[in-house]
């Protein structure tokens, strides 16, 4: 994928760059909210990436060339997620409900990053965020120059808690998409399903004979 280049140059590939979080909620800002960052692709000084080698199995090599970023984040996050792949960095937003990268790191270096968050519940209120990528340096269009201090708000929904605890269903389909190779699909899918990290109850299995689909129930919907 390449990104648009500038008049005012080419990326500087060696000139270290930073990401701030801003977290807020009807205007006040949450603190304690843990993100975790991880580096999936490099960029050359004409905008133009290549996914690292930790995340080839998981990025198709046609990645960030349309409009289905938010998608592909909601993927590769369950990809990480299932395979315990440890971020590059990690840490909570602050009492002004920041979160400024690097934290453990001494520096980061441009690329395609992409910003996962933990479902986070604080004062009988949930928290879940969406994964998103997040180019760095950003495209300044304005100054016509390349943004190597990136602020970002990530998109969430915030649900108060009840105190009885609430429950609710999950149906997973599989659709094919392959008319005319019907007969190469596979005769099983096998599919698992992610509490907090952890794999809830048993694989199920989709097949034809189960119409390729299954229902979870009595799930807590705030877990």
């Amino acid at each position: 994928w390449s990104a648009p280049v500038f008049a005012a140059g080419a990326i500087d590939t060696s000139r270290p760059v930073t990401l701030t979080i801003q977290y807020q909620e009807a205007e006040k800002a949450v603190s304690g909210v843990p993100f975790a960052l991880y580096r999936v692709a490099d960029v050359s000084p004409y905008g133009e990436y290549t996914v690292c080698d930790e995340f080839k199995n998981y990025i198709p090599e046609t990645a960030f060339a349309g409009d289905d970023g938010r998608a592909l984040a909601e993927t590769l996050a369950g990809q990480i997620a299932a395979n315990k792949i440890a971020p590059l960095d990690e840490g909570t937003t602050d009492a002004q409900g920041q979160l400024r990268f690097p934290v453990k790191q001494k520096e980061l270096l441009p690329g395609m990053y992409l910003v996962v968050a933990q479902v986070f519940t604080k004062d009988k209120v949930s928290y879940t965020t969406e994964p998103f990528f997040v180019a760095l340096p950003g495209a300044d269009a304005a100054a016509n120059d390349w943004n190597y201090d990136v602020l970002a708000v990530p998109k969430h929904t915030a649900e108060p808690v009840p105190d009885e605890p609430e429950k609710t269903s999950l149906k997973v389909l599989k659709v094919w998409k392959d008319e005319g190779y019907e007969k190469l699909r596979p005769t099983a899918v096998v599919v698992k399903l992610y509490q907090n990290g952890e794999i809830y109850g048993k694989e199920v299995t989709l097949t034809e004979a189960n119409n390729w689909r299954y229902t979870w129930e009595d799930l807590p919907v705030y877990d």
